[in-house]
């Protein structure tokens, strides 16, 4: 069951994915930005969390902390952390094989082996494929869309070098060639114009285009984790780690056919008579973006019967490039020059990012009675951030260009460079009480201050003059909770009550800019999040278990203007407040977060009678009230409520149920929705994005265990 306060929002890459805690989301339209939601995998704690890769699965269990974090392990964060922990190598021989197909052209192949090489190494391997056969149809000459290509392996190596010291050497190697950031048209352009056979509505989408989209992306990590028990109470841990993440992407930035492609004589520019056409500078050239970065954490452990604690270091040191070659060609109207007439308009940045921190943490939890433990942590944190900015701006006549080459036949009419460092350091940490009445109840009240990390502008936009470090995000947090276990562990609940605040909240938004717009990178003032969420289980019968979660997370904006909305300049109700143009934030819901968001689960399991074949049935529903995707509160960007129904059948037989069959369904209401929206005039009011279950799919997978 997925904690309810989780939130997935999906953008036009890889890095402009994101997941939330509690409201709190840094979705990056570009990159520069680190997430307020850190992402940990086996200890290894993620510059981005597009580094993550759910099909290398083999998941052991995921730990979701919410608030702020850093006292007990990996890098700071605002929002929360969520662990996932993967299977451990075992003494035994073990070996799986998955295939899995769906009515929609889906494939995938799975596999893992397990093998005790000796009695002191273990090896276990696991390795993927998957092809989704795209699906939105594309009437105009490039591909269809939203499909994927993707494979990849992780293998790990455990190695008890002696009785009380072993280590783990790990690798994970992905490659993802997908389709899926391809946005289309929700609502019509600031034109009225719409491609020939093109859908614009809230409808399953039809898209005309002949620029391909295409988001390659590759992953590649390399840890070793020493694990060394000085004695019975004592344990030290070092894992150190080495990771590269590089990307390019492309979609079709207009819509039409008309977009013009570098090498082909046609189309030319102003073709069709549209008023916007995008350039593609040909994959290699278009946004090439890559990241490595190593880090090194040790700690020692300690615990006793009434004191437990953790004290260590972290360090990363993280290096970016990043280049984005976006051109476009405008009507003459839309820039101030005459009717008809096409201008090319580009601005091409080339940037360098590093960013070194360096913390030491402590945190401890002691027994002052049977029944009270009173916990506490601290975090210092040196943290340097480098940025080199350089971008290259050119405006004039399309005839200047040659769509054949690329180049553009005139000089930049203005260059922009900035150079900035940050050094920043900082103090957070945590302090609670807990009161366990028995081995059943734990009741607590928490308090926890969080830092992150200055970001960096390294898109198109930055304004001469302007620093492209924007100030750091930091946090306060109080939570009151219990957990309680009942009727023999039967039941399960857990509840919280919580209200945090971040200072300085990072976005990456959309800003009108005349005909076109511009991604801007801010400090979006301060958000105020607060709520209660629960989530129980039950044990009906050994055969049947049901469950369900709620959140009820209260947002709000203040201390920051915004531009108005669309809808309010066109209604005339901009308040225009404090400078014409703008409005005050202040009581506004957060981007990204539902106020009210519940789930249902129920699972049902037992024998075919008479034989040892057993089966089961899984379903499960989500719901989540209305969202906006954009600061505002434009109407456009505003995603209704909507609910998944998900469910699933499957039976396992043979020695120890080594074989499986299953067949599962997602979305089967068919309920239409978009994980992110952007209010574009020109492309369209609003363009959206949607992710593999926004229409009803179903499929088969079967597992053979060795």
């Amino acid at each position: 069951m997925v904690a309810p306060t989780v939130n997935f929002s999906q953008g036009y890459s890889a890095l402009g994915t994101a997941f939330s805690l509690r409201g709190v989301s840094s979705l990056a339209l570009q990159t520069g930005i680190q997430p307020s939601t850190a992402m940990v995998v086996d200890g290894v704690a993620l510059a981005r969390q597009a580094e993550f890769i759910a099909r290398l699965s083999d998941i052991d269990r995921i730990e979701i902390l919410n608030g702020p974090q850093g006292t007990l392990f990996g890098k700071n964060s605002t929002a929360g952390v969520i662990s996932i922990v993967t299977k451990a190598p075992t003494n035994r021989f073990e070996a799986s094989t998955q295939v899995m197909a769906t009515n929609d052209s889906e494939y995938e192949v799975k596999g893992m082996v397990n093998v005790p090489v000796t009695d002191a190494i273990r090896v276990r391997l696991n390795a993927f494929y998957d092809n989704q056969h795209p699906l939105i149809r594309n009437v105009g000459p490039a591909p269809d869309v939203q499909g994927a290509q993707s494979y990849g392996a992780n293998v790990k190596v455990d190695f008890d070098l002696t009785d009380t010291l072993d280590f783990r050497l790990a690798a994970t190697y992905s490659h993802t060639n997908s389709s899926g950031g391809q946005f289309v048209a929700v609502g019509p352009n600031v034109f009225g114009y719409a491609a020939a056979g093109a859908t614009v509505c809230r409808c399953v989408p039809t898209i005309n285009t002949n620029e391909r989209a295409i988001d390659l992306y590759q992953t590649r990590n390399v840890s070793g984790t020493l694990n060394w028990s000085l004695s019975d109470a004592l344990t030290f841990v070092s894992i150190t780690s080495f990771s590269r993440f590089t990307e390019n992407e492309g979609i079709d930035e207009g819509l039409t056919p008309f977009q013009v492609i570098v090498g082909q004589a046609t189309p030319a520019p102003g073709a069709g008579g549209v008023l916007f056409q995008g350039v593609d500078p040909g994959f290699k050239n278009r946004n090439p973006d890559e990241f490595r970065y190593v880090s090194e954490e040790a700690r020692l452990n300690y615990v006793a019967d009434r004191f437990n604690a953790v004290a260590g270091a972290y360090y990363q040191d993280y290096h970016e490039r990043y280049d984005l070659n976006l051109p476009n060609i405008l009507d003459g109207s839309l820039v101030g020059a005459a009717p008809g007439m096409p201008y090319y308009v580009n601005r091409i940045p080339h940037t360098r990012e590093t960013d070194r921190a360096a913390s030491v943490f402590a945190d401890s939890t002691v027994a002052i009675t049977k029944m009270f433990k009173a916990f506490a942590g601290v975090r210092y944190t040196n943290e340097r951030v480098h940025v080199d900015y350089h971008r290259d701006d050119y405006f004039g006549p399309a005839a200047l260009f040659d769509q054949l080459t690329g180049v553009f036949a005139a000089p930049p009419v203005d260059t922009v460079d900035a150079t900035s460092t940050h050094n920043e350091n900082s103090v957070s940490g945590r302090a609670g009480l807990q009161l366990e009445p028995n081995e059943h109840m734990n009741f607590y009240a928490s308090f926890a201050h969080g830092y992150k990390a200055p970001a960096a502008n390294l898109g198109q936009y930055l304004i001469a003059g302007t620093d492209p470090i924007i100030k750091p995000e930091t946090a306060n947090a109080v939570e009151v909770g219990a957990k309680l276990r009942l009727l023999d562990n039967r039941v399960a609940i857990n509840a919280a009550l919580f209200e945090e605040w971040i200072h300085g909240i990072q976005l990456t938004v959309i800003q009108p800019t005349g005909a076109t717009f511009t991604n801007v990178l801010i400090n979006a003032g301060s958000l105020r999040t607060r709520g209660v969420e629960a989530d129980a289980e039950w044990a009906v019968t050994p055969q049947l278990r049901v469950g369900g979660a709620i959140a009820y997370n209260q947002t709000a904006y203040s201390g920051f203007n915004f531009t108005c909305n669309s809808t309010q300049e066109a209604t005339g109700t901009c308040p225009n407040y404090p400078i014409p143009g703008f409005q005050r934030l202040d009581g506004q819901q957060a981007i990204e977060a539902p106020k009210i968001k519940y789930s249902l689960n129920a699972n049902y399991a037992s024998t075919l009678p008479g034989t040892s074949i057993g089966y089961y049935g899984q379903v499960d529903w989500t719901w989540n009230s209305p969202i906006y995707y954009e600061l505002g509160q434009d109407p456009i960007s505003r995603e209704p409520a909507h609910g998944l129904l998900n469910a699933s059948v499957g039976f396992r037989g043979g020695r120890d149920h080594n074989w499986e069959v299953q067949l599962f369904a997602k979305n089967l209401t068919n309920k239409l929705f978009y994980s992110y929206m952007n209010n574009i005039g020109i492309l369209g009011r609003p363009i959206g994005y949607v992710t593999r279950d926004y229409q009803r799919y179903g499929g088969v997978r079967l597992t053979y265990r060795f």
